[in-house]
């Protein structure tokens, strides 16, 4: 979409000011994302963004969650069936025999996560950040939805967390303990006192004990919706990376 008309004054002032104010250090995998969209897409993105008022939400977004780890693409096998995808995790994963898990909860099934707000389906490729917060004391559970909100998040439950695990589980290691697949609150698991809980990869470094120990281990679980510091962030492939 090209467009020939000159820009007003205060156009140019704004893309004065976003040039000389640029961020700097931003991860070269993202630069190299943006300058790889066509000139329409990011037209569109340009447009949707300064076509709002600037307000406090984008403030509070961008001051409090910074990007961790941008883990690439991940692909829903053929496969892939949504009403039995945890029970296959836990038997390839956490069977009788052999245990990948330190930590598995019991509570992650298929019956007890059924209802993401998005629902795979076999052949779809999702791409997968990760997000921490960068404040010191607590954040909340809205906030952290609102941002996602930000990055056009879609929200794929425990199933995209074990997907997660099985195709990037080597790309986990940054210096967190845990991350978090978020969704709206009626979809997640309510525990017996009534605490919401969202499907979490846990990372443990370091000492402990146990037959399945490794000084390197995975856990599973369910933890309280307002211990989340790190968690992922699901967003559609554009059409430009489908087709590369």
């Amino acid at each position: 979409m090209k467009n020939d008309k000159a820009l007003t004054p205060a156009e140019l002032e704004l893309t004065q000011k976003i040039q000389l104010h640029f961020p700097r250090e931003i991860d070269p995998s993202i630069i190299n994302r943006w300058n790889g969209l066509s000139a329409e897409v990011l037209q569109r993105t340009l447009h949707s963004v300064f076509s709002q008022f600037p307000g406090p939400l984008v403030t509070v977004n961008f001051t409090k969650f910074a990007l961790l780890v941008d883990l690439g693409i991940i692909t829903v096998p053929e496969d892939y069936d949504h009403e039995t995808q945890l029970a296959k995790f836990k038997e390839r994963y956490q069977g009788d025999d052999f245990k990948t898990f330190l930590v598995y909860s019991e509570e992650i099934t298929d019956a007890n996560f059924s209802n993401p707000t998005r629902t795979l389906h076999p052949g779809e490729r999702l791409r997968v950040q990760a997000f921490k917060q960068i404040v010191s004391g607590a954040t909340t559970y809205e906030e952290r939805m609102e941002f996602l909100a930000t990055q056009k998040a879609v929200y794929v439950g425990a199933q995209g967390a074990s997907l997660v695990f099985t195709q990037k589980h080597s790309q986990l290691w940054k210096g967190v303990d845990s991350y978090a697949s978020l969704d709206k609150k009626d979809r997640l698991l309510k525990d017996c006192n009534g605490i919401d809980r969202v499907p979490t990869i846990l990372l443990y470094s370091g000492g402990g004990s146990g037959p399945y120990y490794t000084p390197d281990s995975f856990g599973f679980a369910h933890c309280s919706c307002d211990g989340v510091c790190t968690f992922l962030c699901f967003t559609e492939v554009e059409e430009e990376e489908k087709v590369a």
